[in-house]
């Protein structure tokens, strides 16, 4: 995506103006205070260009992001009609050398209509060299490649909507995919190409009405939720591929059952996002152990893969996406969306400018319910998103 921005911002029909003697010069792009992995989505990716007339608050750059857009649905539970999605705002404030901050501010509508508002990310952090960088706060956790590789602008993103499971706790996703803890990343050079490598400690997850709770005040008694991922980003003749491997250990405790599960989930991820290829596919394996009721450990899996195309400012795409979560497992039980289920999707993505993008996409899916029936439903959707 920073390769796709910096294409279109170098082919815009107004090339940008040398500034007059005495102006101000353009504040620095906020992608270099921005955690490593989301400048560019790895370790070492060069940040794109810097956007001319910034908007500021306070002299710290503020970012953005929003989307609006219609959704058709046979399915009779969901809301049909147009649509305003989410307006996210981030600040990358500067602290001096070495010192890194930022604060993610997202208003969304809910499936009720309601309005919220998150604090999604706020962290700190200092950065010894690319090789460490150490942050404290909340933060996106750093498993697999998709969830540290996009947030909550969904213009980052090619497809209208990130993989179901791996959606936001607060949108339905069975995974923790914020923690509140501690975080260590950074990279070295390892052969031809560079090997990277994240550890973090946080507080575990709770489940409470069917939604994943993340406890950003804290637990009465504290459970930690640890893991790492190690991954490697191939050079010369496999310019641009990137593969990993994953793990996550945490008791989730079910305020609602008053249960507890050992959550264990390892995996891995392969990709490949150079234009004018994108290729990903992830994979997640559970073997929880249930604390509580005594029924043993329970394996369940889920993963997805994704192929899309550039041509000029097209982008078409095809993701799929395959569950299976034991319903004997009280930590997918508990979750209101914890149901197996399988999704393909087709779309496109056409580019109006490096800051707006028009999506169309059309999926499918089958959710496997009490029993052993599938309920299908189809679904269209279009999608304006935005950055600035």
């Amino acid at each position: 995506m920073a390769a796709r921005i910096q294409k279109l911002e170098m082919a815009g029909p107004q090339q940008q103006q040398a500034p007059a003697p005495g102006a101000q010069p353009t504040p620095p792009s906020a992608v270099a205070n921005l955690p490593a992995k989301e400048a560019g989505h790895a370790h070492d990716a060069q940040p794109a260009p810097a956007d001319q007339g910034i908007i500021t608050l306070f002299g710290t750059p503020l970012h953005g992001f929003g989307d609006v857009g219609g959704l058709v649905t046979n399915a009779k539970s969901r809301r049909k009609g147009f649509t305003v999605g989410s307006l996210d705002f981030y600040l990358t404030p500067d602290f001096g050398a070495n010192v890194r901050g930022l604060a993610e501010l997202n208003f969304e509508v809910n499936s009720e209509g309601d309005l919220d508002v998150d604090l999604e990310r706020f962290q700190l952090g200092y950065a010894f060299g690319d090789y460490a960088t150490a942050w404290l706060g909340r933060f996106h956790t750093p498993f697999g490649y998709f969830n540290t590789a996009f947030h909550h602008g969904t213009q980052l993103q090619t497809a209208v909507r990130r993989p179901q499971f791996l959606d936001f706790e607060d949108k339905g996703g069975i995974l923790p995919v914020h923690t509140v803890g501690l975080w260590g990343t950074g990279g070295v050079a390892l052969g031809s190409g560079k090997l990277t490598y994240d550890l973090y400690v946080g507080n575990a997850a709770s489940i409470e009405d069917g939604t994943l709770n993340m406890n950003m005040a804290g637990l009465t008694r504290f459970r930690p939720s640890f893991g790492t991922t190690v991954g490697y980003t191939f050079r010369g003749a496999l310019e641009g591929l990137k593969a990993g491997l994953h793990w996550l250990r945490g008791d989730v405790q079910s305020l609602t059952l008053n249960n507890k599960t050992a959550l264990n989930i390892t995996g891995g991820y392969l990709v490949y996002p150079e234009e004018p290829w994108e290729f990903m596919t992830e994979l997640y394996r559970f073997d929880n152990k249930d604390l509580t009721g005594g029924t043993g450990t329970h394996g369940s899996w889920a993963t997805f893969g994704q192929l899309a195309r550039t041509f000029g400012r097209w982008t078409p795409y095809g993701r799929a996406e395959w569950t299976n979560f034991n319903q004997r497992d009280p930590y997918f039980h508990d979750l209101e969306t914890g149901r197996s289920y399988v999704r393909g999707a087709l779309g496109i993505r056409y580019d109006l400018t490096s800051r707006a993008a028009l999506k169309l996409e059309f999926r499918r899916t089958r959710t496997k319910e009490a029993g052993s029936d599938f309920q299908s439903d189809n679904a269209g959707e279009l999608q304006f998103s935005i950055r600035f």
